[in-house]
Protein backbone atom coordinates (compact mmCIF):
# COMPACT_ATOMS: atom_id res chain seq x y z
CA UNK A 1 0.00 0.00 0.00
CA UNK A 2 0.86 3.67 -0.46
CA UNK A 3 1.08 5.79 2.53
CA UNK A 4 0.66 9.36 1.45
CA UNK A 5 4.24 11.07 1.10
CA UNK A 6 4.00 13.91 3.66
CA UNK A 7 1.72 14.18 6.55
CA UNK A 8 0.37 17.67 6.34
CA UNK A 9 0.34 19.89 9.31
CA UNK A 10 -2.31 20.56 11.70
CA UNK A 11 -4.47 22.95 10.86
CA UNK A 12 -4.40 25.83 13.14
CA UNK A 13 -7.39 26.43 15.53
CA UNK A 14 -8.33 29.49 18.11
CA UNK A 15 -9.94 27.40 20.76
CA UNK A 16 -7.80 26.56 24.08
CA UNK A 17 -5.12 23.94 24.24
CA UNK A 18 -7.67 22.17 27.09
CA UNK A 19 -10.41 21.83 24.88
CA UNK A 20 -11.00 21.39 21.07
CA UNK A 21 -12.84 24.35 19.05
CA UNK A 22 -16.45 24.26 18.16
CA UNK A 23 -15.89 25.76 15.63
CA UNK A 24 -17.70 23.79 12.19
CA UNK A 25 -15.01 22.70 9.50
CA UNK A 26 -15.56 23.07 5.98
CA UNK A 27 -13.32 20.46 5.14
CA UNK A 28 -15.42 16.90 4.11
CA UNK A 29 -14.60 14.18 6.03
CA UNK A 30 -15.61 10.52 4.95
CA UNK A 31 -18.20 8.89 6.97
CA UNK A 32 -18.59 5.45 7.96
CA UNK A 33 -20.06 2.34 6.56
CA UNK A 34 -23.15 3.17 8.87
CA UNK A 35 -24.29 5.30 11.96
CA UNK A 36 -21.52 4.68 14.15
CA UNK A 37 -22.00 3.73 17.39
CA UNK A 38 -21.08 6.41 20.14
CA UNK A 39 -18.27 5.52 21.83
CA UNK A 40 -17.74 6.01 25.46
CA UNK A 41 -14.62 3.44 25.69
CA UNK A 42 -11.24 5.27 26.87
CA UNK A 43 -9.41 6.50 24.65
CA UNK A 44 -5.70 4.92 24.25
CA UNK A 45 -3.25 6.63 25.91
CA UNK A 46 -0.12 8.05 24.25
CA UNK A 47 2.22 5.82 26.67
CA UNK A 48 0.18 2.68 25.42
CA UNK A 49 1.93 0.72 23.13
CA UNK A 50 1.76 1.55 19.29
CA UNK A 51 -0.86 -1.07 18.18
CA UNK A 52 -3.00 -0.68 21.42
CA UNK A 53 -3.14 2.96 19.99
CA UNK A 54 -4.05 1.92 16.16
CA UNK A 55 -6.92 -0.49 17.13
CA UNK A 56 -8.13 2.72 19.35
CA UNK A 57 -7.84 4.92 17.01
CA UNK A 58 -9.64 2.45 14.82
CA UNK A 59 -12.63 1.69 17.18
CA UNK A 60 -12.97 5.39 17.98
CA UNK A 61 -12.63 6.39 14.51
CA UNK A 62 -14.93 3.84 12.39
CA UNK A 63 -17.48 2.84 15.14
CA UNK A 64 -17.57 -0.26 14.17
CA UNK A 65 -18.65 -1.90 17.82
CA UNK A 66 -21.03 -1.04 21.04
CA UNK A 67 -17.77 0.36 22.90
CA UNK A 68 -19.99 -2.53 25.91
CA UNK A 69 -18.71 -5.38 24.19
CA UNK A 70 -14.36 -4.63 24.20
CA UNK A 71 -12.13 -3.18 26.89
CA UNK A 72 -8.10 -1.94 25.80
CA UNK A 73 -7.84 -2.02 30.04
CA UNK A 74 -8.24 -5.55 30.63
CA UNK A 75 -8.35 -8.14 28.09
CA UNK A 76 -9.56 -10.85 30.52
CA UNK A 77 -12.21 -8.38 31.18
CA UNK A 78 -14.99 -9.59 28.55
CA UNK A 79 -15.72 -13.35 27.03
CA UNK A 80 -17.44 -11.46 23.86
CA UNK A 81 -16.34 -11.93 20.07
CA UNK A 82 -14.90 -8.58 20.01
CA UNK A 83 -12.64 -8.69 22.94
CA UNK A 84 -11.62 -12.03 21.65
CA UNK A 85 -10.71 -10.02 18.09
CA UNK A 86 -8.43 -7.51 20.47
CA UNK A 87 -6.51 -9.96 22.50
CA UNK A 88 -5.23 -12.07 19.23
CA UNK A 89 -4.70 -8.56 17.02
CA UNK A 90 -2.92 -7.51 20.19
CA UNK A 91 -0.91 -10.39 21.88
CA UNK A 92 -0.87 -12.87 19.17
CA UNK A 93 -0.84 -11.31 15.80
CA UNK A 94 2.46 -10.27 14.09
CA UNK A 95 1.25 -8.47 11.13
CA UNK A 96 2.15 -5.17 11.45
CA UNK A 97 0.36 -2.33 12.72
CA UNK A 98 1.74 1.37 12.64
CA UNK A 99 1.42 4.74 12.88
CA UNK A 100 1.57 4.47 9.30
CA UNK A 101 -1.42 1.64 8.59
CA UNK A 102 -4.38 3.01 7.24
CA UNK A 103 -7.21 2.87 9.58
CA UNK A 104 -9.59 0.74 7.32
CA UNK A 105 -7.43 -1.98 6.94
CA UNK A 106 -6.92 -2.50 10.40
CA UNK A 107 -10.48 -2.19 10.92
CA UNK A 108 -10.95 -5.53 8.53
CA UNK A 109 -8.54 -7.69 10.19
CA UNK A 110 -10.37 -7.23 13.19
CA UNK A 111 -14.15 -7.15 12.09
CA UNK A 112 -13.03 -10.49 10.22
CA UNK A 113 -11.53 -11.76 13.58
CA UNK A 114 -14.44 -10.76 15.40
CA UNK A 115 -16.71 -12.25 12.95
CA UNK A 116 -14.45 -15.79 13.42
CA UNK A 117 -14.55 -15.79 16.91
CA UNK A 118 -18.92 -14.93 16.36
CA UNK A 119 -19.50 -17.70 14.69
CA UNK A 120 -17.21 -20.50 16.37
CA UNK A 121 -14.58 -20.28 14.20
CA UNK A 122 -12.47 -22.68 16.08
CA UNK A 123 -14.24 -25.32 14.84
CA UNK A 124 -14.95 -24.13 11.39
CA UNK A 125 -13.88 -26.80 8.56
CA UNK A 126 -11.08 -26.27 6.15
CA UNK A 127 -9.99 -22.87 7.50
CA UNK A 128 -6.69 -23.62 8.58
CA UNK A 129 -5.26 -20.26 7.83
CA UNK A 130 -7.96 -17.74 10.14
CA UNK A 131 -6.46 -16.27 13.59
CA UNK A 132 -2.75 -16.66 11.95
CA UNK A 133 -0.48 -13.89 11.18
CA UNK A 134 -0.83 -13.88 7.41
CA UNK A 135 -2.18 -11.63 5.50
CA UNK A 136 -6.02 -11.90 6.38
CA UNK A 137 -6.54 -11.58 2.15
CA UNK A 138 -5.15 -15.21 2.07
CA UNK A 139 -7.47 -16.70 4.34
CA UNK A 140 -9.83 -19.09 2.94
CA UNK A 141 -12.97 -18.04 1.67
CA UNK A 142 -11.80 -14.38 1.21
CA UNK A 143 -11.25 -12.63 -2.08
CA UNK A 144 -9.58 -8.72 -1.70
CA UNK A 145 -9.44 -6.51 -4.82
CA UNK A 146 -7.26 -3.50 -5.37
CA UNK A 147 -9.20 -0.55 -4.12
CA UNK A 148 -9.28 3.12 -3.45
CA UNK A 149 -10.00 3.67 0.04
CA UNK A 150 -10.09 6.57 2.60
CA UNK A 151 -6.14 7.25 3.85
CA UNK A 152 -6.50 7.72 7.58
CA UNK A 153 -4.03 6.25 9.16
CA UNK A 154 -2.57 7.11 13.07
CA UNK A 155 -0.30 9.34 11.81
CA UNK A 156 -3.24 11.76 10.47
CA UNK A 157 -4.67 11.92 14.30
CA UNK A 158 -3.85 14.16 16.66
CA UNK A 159 -3.90 13.60 20.41
CA UNK A 160 -5.63 16.58 22.52
CA UNK A 161 -4.26 17.64 25.89
CA UNK A 162 -6.52 15.24 27.31
CA UNK A 163 -5.00 12.32 25.60
CA UNK A 164 -8.18 11.85 23.44
CA UNK A 165 -7.49 10.96 19.94
CA UNK A 166 -9.51 13.50 17.97
CA UNK A 167 -9.77 13.99 13.81
CA UNK A 168 -7.53 15.83 12.18
CA UNK A 169 -9.35 18.13 9.29
CA UNK A 170 -6.94 16.33 6.80
CA UNK A 171 -9.34 12.96 5.54
CA UNK A 172 -9.75 13.89 0.81
CA UNK A 173 -6.59 11.59 0.78
CA UNK A 174 -7.31 7.90 -0.52
CA UNK A 175 -5.05 5.40 -1.03
CA UNK A 176 -5.19 1.87 -3.11
CA UNK A 177 -5.24 -1.00 -0.54
CA UNK A 178 -6.35 -4.82 -0.94
CA UNK A 179 -9.74 -4.62 0.47
CA UNK A 180 -12.31 -7.80 1.35
CA UNK A 181 -14.72 -7.74 -1.75
CA UNK A 182 -16.11 -11.69 -1.18
CA UNK A 183 -16.94 -13.58 1.66
CA UNK A 184 -18.05 -17.45 0.66
CA UNK A 185 -17.42 -19.63 3.39
CA UNK A 186 -20.21 -22.16 2.45
CA UNK A 187 -20.85 -25.23 4.20
CA UNK A 188 -18.18 -24.99 6.93
CA UNK A 189 -19.77 -25.53 10.09
CA UNK A 190 -20.21 -21.77 10.73
CA UNK A 191 -22.24 -21.22 13.94
CA UNK A 192 -23.84 -18.37 15.51
CA UNK A 193 -25.57 -14.67 14.69
CA UNK A 194 -23.81 -13.27 12.03
CA UNK A 195 -22.45 -10.06 14.11
CA UNK A 196 -22.82 -6.23 13.76
CA UNK A 197 -19.30 -5.76 12.27
CA UNK A 198 -20.44 -7.54 8.93
CA UNK A 199 -20.66 -3.37 8.18
CA UNK A 200 -17.05 -3.12 7.78
CA UNK A 201 -17.23 -5.26 4.47
CA UNK A 202 -18.90 -2.18 2.57
CA UNK A 203 -17.01 -3.01 -0.76
CA UNK A 204 -18.17 -6.79 -0.51
CA UNK A 205 -20.01 -7.95 -3.58
CA UNK A 206 -20.26 -11.68 -2.44
CA UNK A 207 -21.68 -12.73 0.72
CA UNK A 208 -22.15 -16.62 0.68
CA UNK A 209 -22.71 -18.13 4.43
CA UNK A 210 -25.01 -21.33 3.19
CA UNK A 211 -25.20 -24.43 4.60
CA UNK A 212 -24.21 -23.71 7.97
CA UNK A 213 -25.58 -23.12 11.32
CA UNK A 214 -25.98 -19.22 11.42
CA UNK A 215 -28.80 -18.12 14.04
CA UNK A 216 -30.68 -15.38 15.28
CA UNK A 217 -31.56 -12.48 13.15
CA UNK A 218 -29.70 -10.65 10.29
CA UNK A 219 -27.95 -7.70 11.68
CA UNK A 220 -29.13 -4.82 10.71
CA UNK A 221 -25.86 -3.51 9.35
CA UNK A 222 -26.22 -6.06 7.27
CA UNK A 223 -28.49 -3.75 4.82
CA UNK A 224 -26.11 -1.54 4.52
CA UNK A 225 -23.56 -3.71 2.21
CA UNK A 226 -24.38 -1.07 -0.70
CA UNK A 227 -21.71 -2.89 -3.14
CA UNK A 228 -23.44 -6.23 -2.02
CA UNK A 229 -24.72 -8.06 -5.41
CA UNK A 230 -25.00 -12.26 -4.00
CA UNK A 231 -26.63 -12.77 -0.65
CA UNK A 232 -26.39 -16.48 -0.21
CA UNK A 233 -27.82 -17.56 3.14
CA UNK A 234 -29.91 -20.36 2.62
CA UNK A 235 -29.85 -23.83 5.10
CA UNK A 236 -29.24 -21.87 7.81
CA UNK A 237 -31.34 -21.40 11.32
CA UNK A 238 -32.20 -17.81 11.10
CA UNK A 239 -35.16 -16.39 12.74
CA UNK A 240 -37.47 -13.27 12.50
CA UNK A 241 -38.22 -10.34 9.52
CA UNK A 242 -36.31 -9.74 6.88
CA UNK A 243 -36.39 -5.88 6.89
CA UNK A 244 -37.61 -3.80 4.40
CA UNK A 245 -34.18 -1.79 4.47
CA UNK A 246 -33.19 -5.10 1.90
CA UNK A 247 -34.19 -2.53 -0.61
CA UNK A 248 -31.45 -0.30 -0.04
CA UNK A 249 -29.25 -3.39 -1.14
CA UNK A 250 -29.57 -1.46 -4.89
CA UNK A 251 -26.91 -3.77 -6.55
CA UNK A 252 -28.36 -7.07 -4.91
CA UNK A 253 -28.93 -9.73 -8.37
CA UNK A 254 -29.20 -12.74 -6.79
CA UNK A 255 -30.50 -14.04 -2.81
CA UNK A 256 -31.18 -17.10 -1.37
CA UNK A 257 -32.88 -17.44 2.02
CA UNK A 258 -34.98 -21.00 1.86
CA UNK A 259 -34.26 -23.57 4.75
CA UNK A 260 -34.15 -21.18 7.60
CA UNK A 261 -37.08 -19.81 9.76
CA UNK A 262 -37.70 -16.25 8.69
CA UNK A 263 -41.44 -15.00 9.91
CA UNK A 264 -43.68 -12.85 7.62
CA UNK A 265 -43.37 -12.52 4.06
CA UNK A 266 -40.93 -11.61 1.79
CA UNK A 267 -40.20 -7.76 2.60
CA UNK A 268 -41.73 -5.07 0.25
CA UNK A 269 -38.41 -3.69 0.16
CA UNK A 270 -37.80 -6.53 -2.43
CA UNK A 271 -39.89 -4.33 -5.13
CA UNK A 272 -36.95 -1.30 -4.89
CA UNK A 273 -34.06 -3.62 -6.17
CA UNK A 274 -34.19 -3.03 -9.72
CA UNK A 275 -30.77 -5.23 -10.86
CA UNK A 276 -32.68 -8.27 -8.89
CA UNK A 277 -32.41 -11.34 -10.98
CA UNK A 278 -33.46 -14.53 -8.74
CA UNK A 279 -34.75 -14.75 -5.04
CA UNK A 280 -35.22 -18.01 -3.75
CA UNK A 281 -37.53 -17.24 -0.30
CA UNK A 282 -37.74 -19.35 2.92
Amino acid sequence: SEAPSEAPSEAPSEASSEAPSDAPSDVPTLPPAATPIPSSAPSASPTMDIRTQVLDATLSFSGISDPSTFSFSDMDALGTPQQSALKFLLADDSILLDENTPLILACQRYSLMTMFFSLNGEEWEGTPTWATSTDECTWEGITCTETLVDATTLGTLDASSSGRLRQRQLHDETTMERIVTKIKLPDKNLAGSIPNEIMAFEHVTDLHLFKNGLTGRLPESIYNLANLQRLYLDDNDLRGFISDDIGKLENLEDVTLYGNQFSGSLPKGLSKLKKIKSILGK
